[in-house]
């Protein structure tokens, strides 16, 4: 005959055994092909003298086919490494300056953005959730001024994200 506590034991495995089982069987979060951005947040950096040197920002991103970002150059679609292509930077930002009460393109700034990497996951499940940081460095003329950027992402299939706006950062240079 088995004992109390031997029994209690065997239960306790077969308990986990079938958790396990059930967790394993949990299907993967499942999002839409085309890439999708959220704002989470956007902050500067100091130098010594306490002005602002850059603006960093931080988004959310989901796709649900996982084919955001780009490998070195020379290992993508020509698409993709030809600098004069739109869908060179898939990363794409614009300011805008606060001036007169209202929001100005910033001129002064040529395409930020940049290339995200190729981030696909190895494995039959593609899909992708994240944080993206991204890094501009203060526009030369400014001085003490109020931006917000725009900012989309493309991915593989030559899908555009939404266009997130972030809220408004102030900066001083002098």
């Amino acid at each position: 005959m088995l004992s109390k506590s031997f029994m209690k034991f065997r239960y306790f495995y077969l308990s986990i055994i079938i958790a396990l089982a059930f967790s394993a069987c949990k299907k993967p979060e499942q999002f839409p092909d085309e890439p999708v951005i959220t704002f989470k947040n956007i902050y500067t950096t100091k130098n010594a003298q306490g002005y602002d040197t850059k603006i960093t920002v931080i988004l959310g991103f989901t796709d649900g086919d996982g084919d955001v970002g780009y490998r070195d150059p020379g290992q993508n679609d020509a698409i993709f490494d030809d600098p004069t292509s739109q869908y060179y930077k898939n990363y794409q930002a614009s300011f805008f300056r606060f001036t007169n009460g209202a929001w100005e393109p910033e001129n002064s700034i040529i395409s930020p953005g940049g290339r995200l990497p190729y981030l696909t996951p190895i494995g039959k499940n593609k899909t992708l959730k994240g944080d993206i940081s991204c890094d501009f460095f203060v526009p030369p003329n400014a001085v003490e001024d109020t931006f917000r950027l725009d900012i989309f992402i493309y991915d593989r299939a030559l899908h555009k994200s939404n266009i997130v706006s972030t809220p408004q950062v102030v900066i001083t240079t002098q």
